[in-house]
């Protein structure tokens, strides 16, 4: 069986889980939640972000464009998040 190369967060405090999420959202917690980080299972660009990023607006403009690459972790807790069309990723709840 191969392995894989990337990291997966654990939810150390007991937290409730994760979720799996696919293309365009917004994609939101449970009812009463928030999320703690977002791992890209595939290249992603996140489209909007509502959460304590400061400037996120800026990973979707013109001259930024940031396509997460698979395998990636952003470590920020919010409330939604979309992805672009072909975005993949696991939300993991605070």
């Amino acid at each position: 069986m191969a392995t894989s190369p990337n990291v997966n967060i654990r939810n150390l405090d007991g937290s409730p889980g994760s979720k799996y999420i696919s293309g365009a959202g917004p994609h939101v917690p449970p009812t009463g939640r928030s999320f703690m980080a977002i791992q890209f299972l595939a290249a992603t660009v996140v489209e909007a972000l509502v959460g304590n990023l400061e400037n996120a607006t800026s990973m979707k403009t013109a001259s930024d464009n940031i396509s997460h690459a698979a395998g990636s972790t952003i470590l920020v807790t919010g409330t939604s998040i979309t992805l672009d069309a072909n975005g993949r990723a696991i939300m993991y709840f605070k």
